[in-house]
Formats: structure tokens, C-alpha cells, sequence
């Protein structure tokens, strides 16, 4: 969670203007250079010396702390995803080792996997999966991704490369608004919308390079903006450096910050610039956000066009590790369920665009026999945040259902209403965790994690966001405690916060105990200390 920094420093609109339109911001944060170098050191020594760190470093090396709590970071991140935004569990170490091929070959438009011995990244063009196992793409600012570089990086130890607003067209091609930065100086903190598609970059220098990535999710619906606000007319920012035209979403996502979840705020005509005249991202994406009322209907039947195709299962290629199948099939373009990250039909978008009108359109569907249509209603609710306890309730119906696909994505939505759930969602809650269908614990990803997992991960960050409310405290610490019980860390770390946010002696002890019982002494060095 947020610290108790009071002296933060907060975006400007242009700042967020710029996010909005790039998606991305870069920023130097007030700590010490010797910070950055020990920091640099221990990756380093802990790179060569122990087994990868993955979740665990910033246990490993608390000295980064320094760095997400400072008054840049933790400014830039509470303007972005509001006071109350949490520190994702996962994160993760890239380094990249030199590479011995020549540099010619390989500019920042090459989409091809060129990385130096024990390197843990990737030179490929992608948008990152959700972790553990998938959750849905929002246009719309609920997750961030960080990235820290505590060392200088230049141009020949490849700096990250960004594809400029890309988080809006689920294409993974790096076709143009290509941006690499020549030089990172070292303390350098990126932040990105979660789903903005970039790539490594081989390092062709001598030594290497490091950064770490780290991932922050929104609890809470924007109710006004948490930046340093001047001016709430949406104003295209003259310092982004897309040359992509997505004013009509761009205003979207701008009211929304604002803290008009219904969008009511109209969109200013005279903001926006006519798109390309093409089939490209902002031909689709001007359909899906120009927001005319009257076309509820007709998205709602295209929607209901790709009932029947068992779109909510994935579609498997045969590629093997420890005698199953995980990976889906990349080369399909088809919107369905994967276990990276889903993106919904186009439709879904455009009638979450339209606002709280669509609702009584919506509702019916949630009971609509086909999984990927309550999957694609769900969502469309979840993104017009109306929060109401009709809504609510019949959301919370899904959790009885035999789809793991159709729970978590109803956890995942109800968790942006956590004002408006009320103890019989919370009972459900409770004794969907005691469920254990056999096809929810097959293991999905090759990392071990079941769709059951997901379940639980859903779960705590739903009950971890009604923890916010001042509501059912009673009920949120024993759901809670007994989250602290399963088997994933991601599901306890966040259950913990939720007891230490409910702030009672009991529900305190519990987490405090939780903790302790898990502190280890990061100083041992296998080379060097065995005890």
C-alpha cells in the first residue's frame, strides 16, 4: 500500500495527459546515488551467487524500498491509481548479459529474441501476462507496471523500447510511435500502463544490465482526481510523443480519472481529430468510444453473435512441458479465454463506453447461457463501475458458477463495488474458497497455478478492497485469516494487508504472526554464510 509520505509530489495535468496519450512517464526520484549503487551491487551479487530472486527481491534487497516510497514514485503512482493502490506481489528481476553478435542487425523496429547467456528477459515485442494466470485488458488505468534501473544504461547495453499508446490496441507488432530512450540515468523510474506493448533490447555492451520490474493495482474507483488538477478540460498534451489519434478514448480515460465513472462528462468535439481512414487501431478504436447512445442495441446483438464457440476455453497448441499442454495458440487473432491475459469483444468495450444506459441492457446477459458472454457482461459492468446492490447481487450470482473462468472474472469486477457488497456476497465468498472442483485445480501455466489459485487471488484483492469501506469487518477477518491458510503467497501477502487495514487487535495478530513467520535473514550468502 501507499506509505505515510504526506509530502508527495503529485503529477500535473499535463503528466497525466501525457499517460494518458503515451503510456508511459519517466522520472528521476530524490534518493542517493549510493542507494542506487548498493542496490546495483547486491542484483548483481545475488545474480551470480544465489538462485533467481523472481518475487522475492525486494526481500532480498529492502534498500528499494527507499525507492517506491519516495515522494516521485509514490507521488506519481497515487496520482495515477489513486491514495489507496497496492504493491502487486509479483515482480521481478531483467537482467540482460552481453551478447556477442554484431549491433547492425538489431534496431529498435527488430522483433526477434537476441539475449547474452543466464539473461531473465526478453529482445520480443509483447505485452505482459497477468500473473499468476490471466485477468482481463482494461483501456482504462488499473494497473501499472514500474521499471527501476538503479545503474546508468546506455544505448549499448539496450534500454527498454516502448511502443507509444499501445496499451489501447492489443497488437503486439512494432509497426510505428516506436520510443527508446539513448541513455537512463541511473535511479531512473518508469511507469506504464500494464498493458503497453515493449521489448528488451540485446545489450551489446561489455557488462550487465539490470532493471527491476514491479507491478501496482488500483483498489478503489477514481470519485476525483488525485493529481494536482488545474484543469478538467481533456487537453492533448503538446509533450507526447505518439503520433497516434485516439481522442475520443483518450477523453474516455481522462473522465474517468476525473471520477465520472459514467462517463457523463461529454466529450469535446473540438479536442478530437478526425482518424486515419484506414482499418487501423484508431478506426476501431473511434467506434468503440465515440459513444452514441443509440447504438446499445446493435452491440449488444453483435455481442450476443459470438455466443456458442466455446470461446471461453482456450484454444492449445501441443507444446509440451512436464507432459502437459499450456501454451495457447498464438497465431489466432480471435477474441477468447487464454491464460495470459484475455481481451474481450470489441462490443464489450463499446457498450462500457456508453455508461450507466447500458446497464438494463447488460444485466439479462449475465444470465445468458454461454460462459464468454456473462465473461464479456461481467466485465462491461465492472468497467462502468456503477456501483448499486442490484448490480452487485446479480454479479454475485456467478459465484455458484461451474466455470472457473465465469468466478474469477466476477471476483476480479465485484472488487472495483466493494461499497456495495453485503454479507450474503461475502457468505458466497466464504464457501467458494471451501469449493475444490477437480478441472479448478489442474494446473494451467507452467509455473503450477490452477485456475483455483486465481480464485483465491481474486478473492483477496475483493475482500482486501472492502477492507477500505469500514463495512462487515467482522466477516472480512475470518474470510481473511482462512485466506492466510492456502497455499499461494500472492493470496496471503494480499489477505495480510487486509487484516492490517482492519486494524483490530485480532485481525492484527493474525497478519503480524503471518509475517514474522516468514522473515529470513537476507544478508546469507550461499557462497560465502551458511549460517
Amino acid at each position: 500500500m501507499t506509505t505515510l509520505n504526506s509530502d508527495l509530489k503529485l503529477l500535473d495535468d499535463q503528466d497525466v495527459q501525457r499517460f494518458v496519450m503515451d503510456g508511459m512517464l519517466s522520472f528521476h526520484p530524490d534518493v542517493s546515488l549510493e542507494t542506487h549503487e548498493e542496490i546495483h551491487n547486491l542484483l548483481s551479487n545475488c545474480s551470480e551467487n544465489e538462485s533467481p530472486l523472481g518475487n522475492n527481491v525486494l526481500s532480498r534487497i529492502p534498500q528499494m524500498h527507499e525507492v517506491l516510497r519516495s515522494k516521485e514514485v509514490d507521488g506519481a503512482i497515487t496520482s495515477i491509481l489513486g491514495k489507496n493502490y497496492l504493491l502487486h506481489p509479483h515482480r521481478a528481476v531483467h537482467r540482460s548479459t552481453p551478447v556477442a553478435s554484431d549491433s547492425s542487425s538489431f534496431d529498435i523496429t527488430t522483433d526477434k529474441y537476441l539475449v547474452g547467456k543466464n539473461s531473465t528477459t526478453t529482445s520480443l515485442w509483447h505485452q505482459d501476462a497477468q500473473s499468476p494466470t490471466a485477468r482481463a485488458r482494461h483501456h482504462l488505468p488499473k494497473y501499472i507496471i514500474g521499471f527501476y534501473f538503479p545503474h546508468d544504461v546506455t544505448s549499448e547495453m539496450g534500454p527498454t523500447r516502448f511502443k507509444l499508446g499501445s496499451y489501447m490496441q492489443h497488437d503486439e507488432s512494432a509497426e510505428d510511435n516506436l520510443f527508446q530512450p539513448n541513455f537512463i540515468k541511473a535511479g531512473t523510474f518508469m511507469i506504464c500502463h500494464f498493458d503497453t506493448v515493449h521489448a528488451g533490447f540485446p545489450n551489446f555492451s561489455n557488462q550487465d544490465r539490470y532493471l527491476v520490474k514491479f507491478v501496482f493495482t488500483r483498489t478503489e474507483y477514481p470519485v476525483k482526481p488525485r493529481w494536482n488538477l488545474k484543469n478538467d478540460n481533456w487537453i492533448q498534451s503538446a509533450t507526447a510523443m505518439t503520433q497516434n489519434n485516439y481522442s475520443y478514448g483518450w477523453q474516455y480515460i481522462w473522465n474517468w480519472l476525473l471520477g465520472d465513472s459514467d462517463n457523463s462528462k461529454s466529450i469535446d468535439s473540438k479536442t478530437t481529430q478526425s482518424s486515419k481512414a484506414s482499418d487501423s487501431g484508431e478506426n476501431r478504436l473511434d467506434k468503440i468510444y465515440k459513444n452514441d447512445p443509440n447504438q446499445v442495441s446493435d452491440l449488444i446483438i453483435k455481442l450476443l453473435s459470438h455466443a456458442g464457440k466455446a470461446k471461453h476455453q482456450r484454444l492449445l497448441v501441443k507444446t509440451e512441458y512436464k507432459g502437459q499442454t499450456f501454451e495457447y495458440d498464438k497465431k489466432t487473432t480471435e477474441r477468447r479465454w487464454n491464460e495470459m491475459a484475455v481481451v474481450m469483444e470489441d462490443e464489450a468495450y463499446a457498450l462500457a463506453a456508453t455508461g450507466k444506459q447500458a446497464i438494463a441492457n447488460v444485466l439479462p446477459l449475465l444470465e445468458y447461457e454461454d460462459p464468454w458472454i456473462q465473461i464479456n457482461a461481467i466485465f462491461i459492468l465492472g468497467e462502468i463501475g456503477y456501483e448499486s446492490e442490484e448490480v452487485v447481487e446479480a454479479i454475485s450470482k456467478l459465484l455458484d458458477s461451474p466455470h472457473q473462468q465465469v468466478v474469477r472474472q466476477a471476483l476480479d469486477t465485484l472488487s472495483c463495488m466493494p461499497n456495495q457488497i453485503n454479507e450474503n456476497c461475502l457468505s458466497s465468498i466464504s464457501n467458494l474458497l471451501e469449493k475444490k472442483p477437480n478441472d479448478w485445480l489442474k494446473v494451467l501455466v507452467n509455473r503450477g497455478w490452477t485456475g483455483l489459485d486465481q480464485i483465491n487471488f481474486n478473492a483477496s484483492m475483493l475482500l482486501l478492497n472492502c477492507t477500505f469501506s469500514g463495512k462487515h469487518k467482522k466477516e472480512l477477518e475470518e474470510i481473511l485469516t482462512k485466506l492466510l491458510n492456502f497455499s499461494t503467497g500472492y493470496s496471503a501477502k494480499v489477505a495480510s494487508q487486509g487484516l492490517i487495514n482492519l486494524k483490530t487487535p485480532t485481525a492484527l495478530n493474525s497478519a503480524i504472526t503471518y509475517l514474522s513467520d516468514r522473515a529470513w535473514d537476507e544478508t546469507l550468502i550461499p557462497a560465502t554464510k551458511r549460517y
